[in-house]
């Protein structure tokens, strides 16, 4: 795919630890999947904030399946920097602080579960144009990293679900997914 994996030279305290019991539990042993690839590679995801938060934050009990998958291995979760810079951003602007969100936790959940990939330079792959701009760097990453599906329940990007299709590129929204909308990674 040409794509570049961003190193870390040392593991945090954070990264080195085991998975919190409270977002993963225990992993039984992994299983074939429906949404799985043909080849038995994990399915590559890109989420975008909302799903994260919707997962590591609001804790919402349609985000078990995805938390599941991902701590399995049966699903690689593929993210980049800005990505994360944004969910910080969110997590610490007060907006949620009524949900009190233990941002050092879910970061060192976003630094173990994600695929750090460098995003493409702009006209790299065909683009897909987002009316959103804040939400363009996720169809950029997808199309980039060759992600099966990006979840999402933002307009903005639902609507290019259809112009992402010939582009190998599924762009669903959780529940969608969580129904098995079709077979990923084929």
């Amino acid at each position: 795919m040409g794509e570049t994996m961003v190193g870390r030279s040392t593991k945090s305290a954070a990264e080195s630890a085991e998975k919190p019991a409270i977002i993963f539990g225990r992993t039984p042993a992994r299983k074939a999947s429906p949404l799985t690839s043909s080849s038995a590679k994990p399915v590559r995801l890109v989420l975008d904030t909302n799903v994260v938060l919707d997962w590591l934050v609001f804790h919402d009990p349609a985000s078990r399946r995805l938390e599941h998958m991902i701590g399995a291995g049966d699903v690689c979760w593929i993210a980049c920097e800005p990505m994360r810079q944004e969910l910080e951003h969110v997590l610490t602007r007060g907006a949620l602080d009524a949900w009190k969100p233990d941002v050092p936790v879910i970061l060192a959940t976003w630094d173990r579960w994600t695929t750090h990939l460098v995003p493409a330079a702009p006209g790299a792959r065909p683009r897909l144009h987002c009316t959103d701009p804040d939400d363009q760097v996720f169809i950029d990453l997808a199309l980039h990293a060759g992600a099966h599906a990006l979840l999402s329940r933002d307009r903005a990007l639902l609507k290019l679900a259809s112009a992402a299709r010939p582009f190998g590129l599924r762009i669903l929204t959780p529940s969608a997914w969580n129904l098995g909308a079709g077979e990923l990674g084929q």
